[in-house]
């Protein structure tokens, strides 16, 4: 049996993923600099105000891919692009850095940011595209956009530094088993909203597992991208107790009190609540009858803003 584990398929010759890829530096309106901080994944400092920024990027494509992809009897009808996505606000954006006909080798060219129309994280894949419309009737791709190859995904962190663990959530590490504390001690999570003005979010560290995946910096190898994966399981539903929370709370204190209440029910579910919601209107949402749908809309917009599809897809791609 193949140990790998094919994620795609299509109709058509297509190389995989055969491209290299790389981002090489960054450069900021605001007069900054850098370099990628890890494998696959670059930071830009968030509190340096910037609004436009430049990535220089690597593509490279080799003579294998092209003559996998194209036919002999023509020429190499296609670009290779930069394909943006934020997930968190589902933006996205196209660079391309090398137009028709292609030759093997590398380019270099410019990915374009803008800070106003990015949130979180973005990620940056390269593709090998067809540009040209042709005749179908053979095993060659004939339709303008279709993909032909692509590389690996590049991680961009356009606010704060991503270490896989949410930036929506405090999350701490606890001992369940500790005499007193409320929460059974076969729980792996507790959320504790005794002080309204500062709930805690516990996670039990007598399972020996936790912690660490909590603890340490998330990479691009198996076990971090394991670890972002895993964390994505306990974080989505982490996180909709918390907008629940934040949504009782301002019911039964007629207001929004609190900076985490307000970052809750209008950052994290904005789409669900709107931009300044009334305490009475979220009344609304929770009485029986609408909970199941309100329900359901919070824990789509978490997913969402968490997008534990793309961490999914990191992983499987290992396999690859």
């Amino acid at each position: 049996m193949s140990n790998s584990i094919q994620i795609d398929q299509f109709p058509y010759q297509h190389a995989g993923e055969t491209l290299s890829f790389a981002i090489e530096t960054y450069d900021l309106d605001t007069g900054e600099a850098g370099e990628p901080d890890g494998e696959q994944h670059i930071s830009l400092p968030e509190e340096s105000g910037w609004e436009t920024g430049e990535l220089s990027v690597r593509v490279a494509v080799d003579d294998e891919t092209l003559e996998e992809v194209f036919p002999a009897t023509e020429p190499n009808a296609g670009a290779l692009v930069v394909v943006g996505y934020c997930p968190t606000n589902h933006h996205r954006f196209v660079s391309v850095l090398a137009k028709p006909p292609l030759t093997a080798g590398s380019v270099t060219g410019t990915v374009e940011l803008t800070h106003e129309d990015l949130r979180g994280r973005v990620t940056l894949t390269p593709y090998l595209v067809r540009t040209k419309k042709r005749d179908d009737g053979d095993d060659y791709a004939h339709r303008i956009g279709n993909k032909l190859a692509s590389g690996p995904a590049w991680v961009v962190d356009v606010d704060e530094p991503s270490t896989g663990q949410s930036t929506d959530l405090d999350i701490r590490t606890k001992s369940f088993s500790e005499p007193d504390f409320p929460a059974n001690e076969a729980n792996t999570w507790y959320v504790d909203i005794t002080n309204s003005e500062s709930p805690k979010l516990y996670v039990n560290k007598d399972h020996a597992y936790m912690a660490p995946l909590i603890d340490e910096d998330a990479t691009q190898t198996f076990r971090g991208r394991v670890r972002s994966v895993v964390l994505d399981t306990i974080g989505i539903p982490m996180l909709v107790e918390f907008v629940v929370k934040a949504a009782e709370l301002a019911v039964n204190s007629g207001e929004i009190k609190y900076e985490w209440q307000e970052r809750m029910l209008t950052e994290v579910c904005g789409d669900v609540f709107g931009d300044d919601p009334e305490p009475d209107d979220i009344e609304e949402m929770l009485k029986p009858g609408s909970l199941s749908a309100t329900l359901n809309d919070i824990e789509s917009a978490v997913q969402r803003r968490r997008s534990p599809h793309e961490n999914i897809k990191r992983l499987l791609e290992l396999n690859t």
